[in-house]
């Protein structure tokens, strides 16, 4: 695997000159850094690799020990007492280390970790480099790469995979067009900030479609610690992310409500926001660096938040399943397994008509209509502040009352005992120009939630409580149209290639 020569100098023998020699040998295919340890190139994938590193490290060790026994005859004869001793200090395992060490500091082998996966246009198919412009070429390893798919793209038409998708979606050619964009987006590295929540009653396919996108981009992909996604108070590790940095999708199965409310704040971290973020394995150094990961979350039920700014609609999409399966098809994902590079290949080609298209997702109502339903669902604030007599004529109220008010109407008319916290409250308030400020109350400086408009007196009222026109004439998303959800119709298929009930939604109003 590698070439180490074939003579040794004299003039080798020290540490230095013996991590040196080794480090020339080896011909970039073994690299070193803090973060990684170890890594060694495979050529049947096309990437570095921290499994058999180790192994392998050891493996040129023995070699070189192998030609010091051989240098021992070919040296003059003056110098063969010295070359011997070399060979049997070399042996013994302190002197190894040392070598070892010493190879850490070679800039032949010494890299940073950030030097890894960094090109976010590149996908490596196993041993295939795929561009965001769809040109491929054999990977080398000067492309660093530490992931690879799990196979190389095939031509053709994926048509159990096809059969499928068309039964999850329904028939709805937009819905099915916006999920294969989204898995074509996944396979490269750039930030889209995207949160996708695959939503819908058991055994109609969500799962089904992220387990064959995880098995298909291999190394790409891998699941989200629960800690990463829920709002759980001390529940994080400080090595949570530390199998993040490279990866392009993030998945997390079977997300239940009881487990918590949605951080939307850590998972925009870990969708790629541009900002650094600070990752640690056990045992090794940590690092900062960008996650780049397209986060997808599957569960039965809507799963509660408790921020709705502007950031938070733009980058968190609900994706409804409809149908339903009769029966469990046990043997459907095994049937992808042959068309797995055709699957591949079709992702690939909806990823570049993403790139082609200014990195714009397609239109898809049914996401639209579905995601501005659950925001509303989920705006208790919103609710609160149109359902009661939030504020009195004065325009304003004590902080700590307020919040108690706020949450007796969740208690009483929700059912929900803790909603959120006093600080999330007051800073989701703000966002719809309610304020924190000080006033006179019998007498006392007392911090109020004011209503304010920075505008006419006149239209203070209006600007004071946030109507749903108001919110949604504000909720552009994708299509900077507004849409108003409409009833749903279930309707029984015979032809489903799955059997079962498919339920179609009606195309939404636009305004």
């Amino acid at each position: 695997m590698f070439v180490i020569g074939e003579q040794i100098s004299l003039d080798l023998y020290s540490d230095g000159g013996i991590s040196r020699w080794i480090a020339a040998g080896t011909k970039g295919l073994l690299r070193h850094t803090t973060a990684h340890g170890w890594l060694v190139h495979n050529g049947s994938t096309g990437a570095f690799q921290i499994d058999y590193a180790e192994a392998v490290l050891y493996q040129v060790l023995r070699e070189y020990e192998t030609l010091l026994f051989e240098q021992i005859t070919r040296v003059a004869p003056a110098d063969q007492d010295r070359a011997y001793r070399e060979y049997r200090v070399f042996r013994n395992q302190p002197r190894k280390k040392s070598v070892i060490e010493a190879m850490t500091h070679e800039p032949e082998i010494t890299a940073l970790p950030m030097d890894f996966d960094a090109d976010n246009a590149l996908i490596n198919c196993a041993g295939v480099a795929v561009s965001t412009d769809g040109s491929m070429r054999p990977s080398t390893p000067e492309d660093h790469f530490t992931m690879s798919a799990a196979v190389k793209p095939e031509t053709g038409e994926p048509e159990e995979f096809m059969k499928f998708l068309k039964w999850a979606a329904c028939g709805n050619q937009e819905l099915m067009g916006w999920l294969l964009t989204a898995c074509g987006t996944s396979l490269f590295g750039h930030y889209t900030d995207r949160i996708t929540n695959f939503y819908g009653q058991g055994s109609n396919g969500k799962g089904t479609l992220l387990r064959t996108l995880q098995k298909i981009i291999g190394d790409y992909a891998t699941t989200l610690p629960r800690s990463l996604v829920i709002k759980e108070p001390g529940s994080q590790s400080r090595f949570d992310k530390a199998g993040l940095p490279g990866k392009r999708a993030a998945i997390l199965y079977d997300l239940k409500p009881d487990h918590g409310k949605l951080n939307l704040d850590e998972l925009k971290s870990i969708a790629g926001d541009g900002d650094g973020v600070w990752v640690e394995k056990k045992g090794r150094d940590g690092y900062s660096c960008s996650l780049k990961c397209k986060v997808f979350i599957a569960s039965n039920d809507k799963i509660p938040i408790d921020s709705f700014g502007k950031s938070e609609k733009k980058r968190f999409r609900l994706v409804p399943f409809n149908a339903q399966f009769e029966t469990k098809n046990e043997g459907l994902e095994d049937s992808f397994i042959p068309e797995y590079g055709k699957i591949l290949n079709l992702f690939m080609q909806y990823a570049v008509k993403y790139y082609a298209n200014g990195r714009k997702m397609p239109d898809c109502k049914a996401i639209d209509a579905a995601t501005l339903e659950y925001f509303d669902e989920q705006d208790l604030i919103k609710q609160f502040l149109e359902d009661s007599d939030a504020f009195t004529v004065t325009n304003y109220e004590p902080k700590s009352e307020f919040y108690a008010k706020f949450e007796r109407y969740c208690l009483m008319q929700q059912g929900i005992r803790t909603p959120m916290k006093s600080k999330t409250f007051t800073n989701e308030l703000e966002k719809r120009g309610i304020f924190t400020k000080f006033r006179k109350i019998d007498g006392k400086s007392t911090r109020v939630f004011v209503r304010e408009n920075t505008e006419t007196q006149e239209n203070l009222n209006f600007e004071l409580i946030l109507s749903r026109e108001k919110i949604i004439e504000t909720n552009t998303d994708f299509n900077n149209s507004c849409v108003l959800v409409s009833e749903t119709t279930a309707t029984e298929t015979e032809n489903s290639p799955y059997g079962g009930k498919e339920t179609e939604r009606e195309e939404p109003e636009i305004w």
